[in-house]
């Protein structure tokens, strides 16, 4: 089978081709507010710290903010809480 000229391509295989079409993935990604929004804030974002601690420093945390949310603690005890809890089980790691 020959290939066929350009000029008999259906206007859908154009846009393709010249990348126009209004269902790219970049008119997607345009479209698609949560993901336009978020790339605004990759200048501020921070990778996660390479530490293998660090998923027990999230659940310490986790567990400070339950405590607020539920009522048992105040923001100030949660604070404290996950401050000493981080400290006496973490082994060399600063908590500020």
């Amino acid at each position: 089978m020959a290939p066929m000229p350009i000029s008999t391509l259906t206007t859908r295989s154009r846009q393709r081709i010249s990348g126009s079409n209004p269902n790219s993935s970049k008119t997607r990604y345009a479209a698609a507010w949560p993901l336009a929004r978020a790339t605004e804030l990759l200048k501020i974002t921070k990778f996660l710290p390479n530490n293998p601690q660090f998923g027990d420093l999230n659940g310490i945390i986790y567990t400070g903010l339950q405590g607020v949310e539920t009522g048992r603690l105040s923001a100030a005890q949660a604070a404290d809480f996950v401050i000493d809890e981080a400290t006496s089980s973490l082994k060399d790691v600063i908590v500020k």
